[in-house]
């Protein structure tokens, strides 16, 4: 009986180390990419809001790339 325990427990982790072999193969490469620090933007617009309170309310207007100082 004791033999059978143990071929149960090889065969459980041997399962367990196939399993985890494909998800960090492949299952995890394609769901969470490894962040990356390149910046290969040809242009960066970079719109900013310029807030003009009025009585009671204020107002917001995003000034396009052609606007910006």
């Amino acid at each position: 009986m004791n033999a059978n325990i143990v071929k149960w427990v090889v065969g459980l982790l041997g399962g367990l180390a196939i399993a985890w072999t494909i998800y960090a193969g492949i299952i995890r490469p394609v769901t969470k990419p490894n962040p990356s620090t390149r910046q290969e933007a040809q242009e960066i617009n970079n719109y900013y809001n310029q807030p003009r309170i009025s009585f009671g309310c204020a107002h917001w207007r995003v000034y396009g790339k052609d606007e910006v100082k």
